[in-house]
């Protein structure tokens, strides 16, 4: 009996590895193949919903856009006509203050004048009637219940005014009392 490492193996030993060795490289190869198409039907399946994918949200975002770009537009152009609404408005009512504005300017100016033509006239009767002495105006009384109240007189004498006093309310009058009066009462 000889030990030691033999260089050959048996042949039909032999014969039967290269054909275990052929076959699970032939399955293995087989396995490969099909992992490989599965994972390229994976990836191109992937790939074609990644495409489509974006392809939607790329319209959808377009869709978005242009739809804001509209509703801005729209917010803009009414902003804008109301802001000219405003402005034409501003400018009638500024014809309208300084139309206003003038009439009274005028109106002052021509009591101005009358007043100075009259005192003119007042200041010649004045002189020619020296003699004579120079009425008081006559100051109206409050009535009793008005005890507290002020009389405002306006510029030059014109007009007068009664500030009531705390508690007094100007009110309606009864039926039947007369035209030209005040009724007051006391606020509760």
């Amino acid at each position: 009996m000889k030990t030691g490492p033999q260089s050959k193996l048996n042949p039909r030993i032999q014969a039967n590895m290269d054909s275990l060795l052929t076959s699970q490289l032939d399955s293995l190869e087989s396995q490969l193949k099909s992992l490989s198409g599965a994972w390229t039907k994976s990836a191109r399946s992937a790939f074609s919903t990644i495409t489509s994918d974006t392809a939607e949200f790329e319209n959808q975002t377009r869709k978005r856009l242009h739809s804001l770009n509209r509703e801005t537009t729209e917010t803009l152009n009414a902003i804008e006509e109301r802001i000219e609404a405003l402005q034409a408005r501003s400018q009638r009512l500024n014809r309208l203050l300084t139309r206003h504005t003038l009439a009274r300017v005028a109106l002052v100016g021509g009591v101005m004048a009358a007043l100075t033509l009259s005192g003119s006239f007042l200041a010649v009767t004045l002189m020619i009637a020296s003699n004579q002495p120079t009425p008081t105006p006559r100051l109206a009384q409050p009535p009793e219940a008005l005890q507290g109240s002020r009389t405002i007189r306006g510029v030059g004498g014109l007009g007068e005014l009664i500030a009531l006093p705390p508690g007094l309310v100007p009110t309606r009058c009864p039926l039947g009392t007369g035209a030209g009066r005040t009724c007051l009462q006391r606020e509760e």
